[in-house]
C-alpha cells in the first residue's frame, strides 16, 4: 500500500503521542511553542502507511516572507529519506499557496544535513554560540531623555513592531512567539527615547547560567552604543544573581552583533550550526 500524506491535525492526539514515545529518528528545531501546538497548525503533515503513522513534519511561517522547518520525525526502519521528501513536497505546496518565498532549516546532525542537501537546500549561514563567563558589570549610562525599564505586557505591540524592522524576514518573531518569550523570560528590558520603544532584550535562566534570547535596536538608533548599554544592564543583573555564565546565539554573517559581543568579552562556544534555505517560489 502506498504512503498517504495528510495534515497532522487530522490524526488523533493519542496516535501522535504513541508514535512520539517510540525510539524515532528526530530533528527538532529549538522553539518557544509546544510541539503539540505546532502539529495542529496548517503546515504540519503526517505520513501513514498501512494505516500506521510513520513520520511527521512541521513547518511554520512566522513571517510572510519566510518559514522554518520545525520538526521531522520518522520511525526507525522506515525509509526516512522517502518520508522526508514526500512530507516536504506537501509543505512546499502549502507554502506556495501562501506565497511564502523561502523555507529555512537548521541542521544539528549529519543525517538531517544530508536530507536537506538531497532535497535542494543550500547552506547560507551558520548559527554560532557565544559565552561570557563570570560576568562583570560596567554600569550603563543612558543618554539624556532615554529610559530603560523591565518589559511589561503593554510594551509588547511596540516590541513586536521593533522586532519586525530590526531583523531580516527569516529571523523575525510572530506575535505568538513573542508572547511565549515574554511569558518564559526571567529578565526582559525595553529602552525608549522618551516616546517610543527603540531597543529591547529578553533573557532566560538555565542550568548553565543565563541565555540572551533576543536583542534588537531600531535601525535608526544603531551605531550609537545603545546595544552595549542594554547588554551592560543585563550583565549587571546576571552579576547580581551570581550567574556563572551568560550565553547568546547569533549568525556568522551578522558582523555587527559579533563585534558588539566580542567587545563585551563574549567568546565562541560549541560547534556552529549550519543554516539552510530553499526557494519555494521560482
Amino acid at each position: 500500500m502506498n504512503p498517504v500524506i495528510l495534515p497532522a491535525g487530522q490524526l488523533p492526539q493519542e496516535t501522535i503521542k504513541a508514535f512520539r514515545w517510540q525510539d524515532n529518528l528526530v530533528h527538532r528545531h529549538l522553539d518557544w511553542l509546544s510541539l503539540e501546538e505546532r502539529l495542529t497548525q496548517p503546515l504540519a503533515f503526517a505520513c501513514t502507511r498501512d494505516g500506521v503513522l510513520r513520520a511527521l513534519l512541521s513547518a511554520a511561517a512566522d513571517s510572510p516572507q519566510a518559514a522554518w522547518l520545525r520538526l521531522f520525525e520518522c520511525g526507525r526502519g522506515y525509509p526516512h529519506a522517502q518520508a522526508f521528501s514526500s512530507l516536504l513536497q506537501a509543505a512546499l505546496a502549502s507554502l506556495q499557496e501562501q506565497e511564502v518565498p523561502t523555507l529555512y532549516s537548521l541542521a544539528f546532525s549529519d543525517w538531517f544535513r544530508d536530507l536537506l542537501l538531497g532535497n535542494g537546500f543550500q547552506e547560507t549561514d551558520q548559527v554560532i554560540s557565544l559565552q561570557l563567563t563570570s560576568p562583570q558589570a560596567a554600569f550603563p549610562v543612558l543618554p539624556e531623555g532615554f529610559t530603560l525599564h523591565q518589559t511589561r505586557r503593554v510594551d509588547l505591540p511596540e516590541v513586536l513592531a521593533l522586532d519586525q524592522v530590526s531583523f531580516t524576514p527569516e529571523w523575525r518573531l510572530s506575535d505568538r512567539t513573542l508572547e511565549m518569550i515574554y511569558q518564559n523570560q526571567h529578565y526582559g528590558t525595553v529602552m525608549t527615547d522618551g516616546s517610543r520603544v527603540i531597543a529591547y532584550q529578553s533573557s532566560s535562566a538555565n542550568f548553565q547560567g543565563m541565555h540572551l534570547n533576543r536583542l534588537a535596536v531600531h535601525p535608526e538608533y544603531q551605531g550609537r552604543g545603545l546595544g552595549a548599554i542594554i547588554l551592560q544592564d543585563l550583565i549587571a543583573q546576571a552579576q547580581a544573581w551570581s550567574t556563572a555564565a551568560l550565553s547568546v546565539n547569533t549568525q556568522r554573517e551578522n558582523h555587527a552583533s559579533r563585534k558588539l559581543y566580542a567587545r563585551l568579552g563574549f567568546q565562541p562556544s560549541g560547534k556552529p550550526v549550519p543554516v539552510f534555505e530553499l526557494g519555494v517560489i521560482h
